[in-house]
């Protein structure tokens, strides 16, 4: 339930401050780290690869490591590796969600 409440205090964050950066400052926010969004774009920090999606906490802890429509997704692959997998057997994907079953 904190994953979930941090996952949406960030994704809130994140669309009523957008974060304005150089190349150099994206991989330093806490949006990367947090949502994978590492990669300059203009004047935002966005998540642009799977790769960006992969290093970013929304996968470890939600399954979101792949990049779909310019946002990190759940991937079967994805949900596998988390520990809502391993702890509650939450592997499958369902909705856009690691779920159980």
């Amino acid at each position: 339930m904190c994953r979930v409440v941090f996952a949406v205090a960030v994704a809130l964050w994140i669309v009523l401050f957008p974060v304005k950066a150089r190349a150099d400052e994206c991989r330093a926010t806490p949006e990367c780290s947090a949502m994978g969004m590492c990669t300059e774009q203009g004047d935002d920090c966005v998540a642009t690869s799977d790769m960006d999606c992969r290093r970013s906490e929304v996968c470890r802890e939600d399954g979101k490591c792949v990049l779909r429509n310019g946002r990190c997704a759940v991937a079967a692959e994805g949900c596998r590796d988390t520990n809502q997998c391993i702890q509650y057997g939450a592997c499958t994907v369902r909705r856009g969600r690691c779920v159980a079953g």
